[in-house]
C-alpha cells in the first residue's frame, strides 16, 4: 500500500522524542554495517528466538488518529526483522493488505556474544527497511543502528528502540524469548483498537463515511468531538477522542465553544440539527459534517457554564498579530490578523510554551528578565504566515 494512501488514512502529526533506556549503547550513522545481508542461506525452520513489543503513543497524536505498535522479532538463524501497527487507522484487515501496517520497518541481525569488557550481551545491528517512510514529507529512511541488549535475572530485555515514526522517533520496547506473537496477523489482531462509547444526552454523526466524525453532547455542558476511520474488513467506523469542548442551548439556539473566543452555531430545522466544523491539520483543513435527528432531550439540560476566563498577558506580533494568554491556560494567536488558532499555554520552571491545540505544535518562548517573545513560523505554499509576538512583562504569570 503506498504512502499516501496510508497518509491520507491516518491523518496529519508531529514530531516527539523519547529519553535513551539505561543499560543500552546505541548509534546511528551511514557507515556500512553488517545487517544479515551477506550472512549465507540457513536451512531447516527459522524460528523466532526473541520478541519485542512496545506501544509508541502521544495525546497530540491520537488525536490525529496515529498511535503505533511496535513488534521486532530476533529469529534463530541470526536475522531480525521488525514492523510497525497503526492501532487508529482501524483497519482489522490481514497483514498484507491492512492500511495501517508496515511489515518491513527494520532488517538487520544479531548474535550473542561479549562486549568490550568481557560481559554477555546480544549485538543487534539493523537498519530501516522499505516501508520506513516519512508519512509526513515522504522519501525513505535509511538509518542504521547497532545496540548492546543485556538480560536480566529473569530473562527480560528492555531498551530504546530508533522508529521510522515520521521523522524518526524513539521507543522503549520489552522483549524476552516468550512468543506473543506467533505471526504478523495475530500481533495485528492483538492491538486492535476498541471503541468505547461515552455517555451523552445528544449525539451527532457526520454524514459521510469518507470523513467519520462524532460530537457528544453531555449533561453536564461537556461536548466531546471523536475522530475516526472506516475498517474496510468491516465496513465500520471506529472513532478516537479529539478534542473537549463545551455546549449551550437557549432559546432555540445551541452552540458549540470550541475555544475561549471560538465556536460553532448549530443549523436547526424542528428536531434535527446540523454542526459543521473545519478543522485546520497544519494548513489541511478536514470538514466534517454531523446530524442529529432530534436533540429535544436538550431542552430539559441547563448545564453550568463556567465562567469566561480573564486576560491575563497578552503578546503584540510584530506582523499585525496578537498572543493572547487567558488565566484558564487556553488563549488564541492570531499571526499577522488573518490567521486565529486557539492555543494552550504553560509556565514551569521558568519557561513559557505555548502550543497550538489542534495539532500539538509547541513553541518555547525567549524570555529575558520580564521580557518574552514567542515566534511562529508558517508557510503554506507560497504564502508566509509567520510572526513574532512581544510581552514587555509577563510577571503576571511568574509564580
Amino acid at each position: 500500500m503506498s504512502n499516501l494512501k496510508k497518509w491520507l488514512i491516518g491523518g496529519l502529526s508531529l514530531a516527539v522524542a523519547a529519553t535513551m533506556a539505561a543499560g543500552l549503547a546505541a548509534c546511528s550513522d551511514d557507515v556500512k554495517k553488517d545487517d544479515g545481508e551477506n550472512k549465507p542461506p540457513v536451512t531447516g525452520t527459522t524460528e523466532i528466538e526473541w520478541q519485542f513489543t512496545g506501544h509508541h503513543t502521544d495525546e497530540t497524536l491520537t488525536g490525529y488518529c496515529f498511535d503505533y505498535y511496535i513488534l521486532l522479532n530476533l529469529f534463530n538463524d541470526g536475522s531480525v526483522a521488525g514492523s510497525g501497527y497503526n492501532q487508529l487507522s482501524m483497519d482489522s484487515s490481514a497483514y498484507d493488505k491492512n492500511s495501517g501496517f508496515y511489515e518491513k520497518w527494520w532488517t538487520g541481525s544479531w548474535e550473542e556474544t561479549k562486549n568490550s569488557e568481557g560481559l554477555d550481551c546480544i549485538k543487534l545491528n539493523v537498519r530501516y527497511d522499505e516501508d520506513a517512510k516519512n508519512i509526513m514529507g515522504g522519501g525513505f529512511a535509511t538509518s542504521r543502528f547497532e545496540y548492546e541488549l543485556y538480560p536480566t535475572s529473569e530473562g527480560t530485555i528492555t531498551f530504546t528502540l530508533d522508529c521510522p515514526i515520521f521523522s524518526g522517533r524513539q521507543q522503549q520496547v520489552t522483549g524476552s524469548k516468550t512468543v506473543k506473537y506467533s505471526d504478523l496477523n495475530a500481533f495485528i489482531q492483538g492491538n486492535l483498537c476498541v471503541f468505547e462509547e461515552p455517555e451523552y444526552a445528544v449525539m451527532f454523526d457526520s454524514a459521510s463515511d469518507r470523513v467519520p466524525g462524532r460530537l457528544y453532547l453531555q449533561e453536564d455542558g461537556t461536548a466531546l468531538f471523536y475522530v475516526g476511520n472506516v475498517d474496510p474488513a468491516t465496513n465500520q467506523a471506529k472513532y478516537v477522542i479529539s478534542q473537549t469542548w463545551s455546549w449551550t442551548y437557549d432559546g432555540g439556539k445551541l452552540v458549540i465553544k470550541t475555544g475561549a473566543t471560538s465556536q460553532i452555531e448549530a443549523t436547526i430545522n424542528g428536531t434535527k440539527a446540523t454542526i459543521k466544523y473545519d478543522r485546520n491539520a497544519m494548513g489541511n483543513t478536514i470538514s466534517y459534517t454531523m446530524e442529529c435527528a432530534d436533540i429535544s432531550a436538550l431542552e430539559d439540560l441547563t448545564p453550568d457554564q463556567p465562567a469566561a476566563p480573564e486576560t491575563i498577558l497578552t503578546f503584540k506580533g510584530e506582523k499585525g498579530g496578537s498572543l493572547v494568554l487567558y488565566s484558564d491556560n487556553t488563549g488564541v494567536m492570531n499571526s499577522q490578523g488573518v490567521h486565529s488558532m486557539n492555543i494552550t499555554w504553560e509556565y514551569k520552571d521558568g519557561k513559557l510554551t505555548v502550543t497550538e491545540t489542534d495539532n500539538g505544535k509547541k513553541h518555547e518562548a525567549v524570555i529575558e528578565g520580564k521580557k518574552a517573545t514567542v515566534t511562529y513560523t508558517a508557510s503554506y505554499g507560497t504564502y508566509d504566515l509567520s510572526d513574532t509576538f512581544v510581552c514587555n512583562d509577563i510577571s503576571a504569570i511568574i509564580k
